[in-house]
């Protein structure tokens, strides 16, 4: 007899084409890509500063969300009567195109945004088809890496928030749960070393309060106010949000000790998460690391992940096949390899208009 329940996966359709979409934007916490479609040498990708509590900390979360709106239809331009793929950085029912909620974007609220029925309302001539940021990685790498078609592949994104995603190779779908979610990693609880940081979802100690981009500074500021006597009084890291990034990136290239010492600290809980990942779902083949953070400190961050989990496990595996690690947990190689713009477009064209 035929299965009549719901199917909790969605379609990934990595080889499908995406001809019929005209204009693609990404949305993360803090900056916003939108560009025509196809993409090519010659297309200008617009760039500006996203609505979001990470630029605007003290705007209600409300406020945030119509001027997202607002900026998205001025975005996509008038003669625009097809199709718009839209990748956005929020916990996003993978169903029916409403988002539950993004620490990056609005913080701690928890009201419910279908933004796919918004968007509509505003220009009902426009397709809206809205994807989570990190499930168009995810189809972008698949489309970048024909090769793999048979291996299972995790993509996590490190930016200012962090997720991760993975599908099932054979039956090219991304199973999720009776929520419509899958990989929200960045907030699961973290083991930590004594620090304990808020998360922008409003919860403490979660992944993402620490290994995010965000998470950075926090550990940074926390472990500089407190006295330890392996830490140097003065560093070369400047702690502002304005320098953070840049001063931080420049440390860890000169050695600088507490710049390492900081990162450390700071990415124990997302190498934990891999971990368990490998120890339950050992035919996971390849964790790639993407994102914003990965693009600015990514062979820093990427050894000391590989160091934590070498520390604390996989049990037994990780001594008595000491290369695995090198092999399975890997960087993108360059933005364009898990481009949530390309990603997106894809999962448009698989989807056929349906939300996802």
């Amino acid at each position: 007899m035929a299965d009549s329940r719901p199917r909790n996966d969605t379609p990934l359709g990595a080889n499908a084409g995406a001809a019929d979409t005209t204009f693609v934007l990404d949305i993360g916490g803090t900056w916003t890509r939108a560009s025509s479609w196809p993409l090519s040498a010659e297309t200008v990708v617009t760039t500006v500063r996203t609505p979001s509590r990470t630029n605007s900390p003290e705007m209600p979360a409300g406020d945030l969300v119509e001027q997202l709106v607002d900026l998205i239809v001025a975005l996509v331009p008038d003669q625009v009567a097809s199709k718009v793929a839209i990748s956005l950085g929020a916990a996003l029912d993978h169903h029916r195109g409403v988002v539950y909620g993004s620490a990056p974007l609005w913080g701690d609220s928890t009201t419910d945004v279908p933004i796919s029925a918004r968007l509509h309302a505003r220009c009902p001539h426009v397709q809206w088809v809205v994807t989570n940021d990190v499930t168009a990685m995810l189809a972008a790498y698949r489309a970048a890496h024909p090769e793999l078609h048979t291996t299972k592949i995790a993509v996590v994104t490190v930016s200012s928030g962090i997720a991760a995603r993975y599908d099932d190779p054979n039956s090219r779908t991304m199973p999720t749960d009776p929520a419509g979610l899958q990989g929200e990693i960045g907030h699961l609880p973290a083991v930590t070393n004594g620090l304990h940081l808020d998360c922008a979802c409003g919860e403490f100690d979660h992944v993402a309060a620490f290994a995010s981009g965000p998470g950075l500074r926090a550990v940074a500021e926390a472990i500089a106010t407190r006295t330890e006597p392996d830490v140097p009084a003065n560093h070369a890291v400047v702690l502002s949000p304005a320098a953070f990034e840049r001063t931080f990136a420049a440390a860890l290239d000169a050695d600088d000790p507490f710049a390492h010492h900081v990162l450390r600290e700071a990415v124990n809980p997302i190498a934990d998460v891999f971990t368990y990942l490998l120890t339950t779902q050992p035919d996971i083949e390849r964790i790639v690391m993407a994102g914003g953070v990965i693009e600015s400190i990514g062979m820093h961050y990427h050894r000391a992940v590989l160091r934590r989990m070498r520390q604390r496990g996989v049990y037994y595996t990780s001594n008595s096949h000491p290369t695995w690690l090198d092999s399975v947990v890997v960087l993108a190689q360059s933005p364009e390899e898990t481009s949530p713009l390309v990603g997106a477009a894809i999962l448009a064209s698989a989807q056929s208009g349906r939300a996802a």
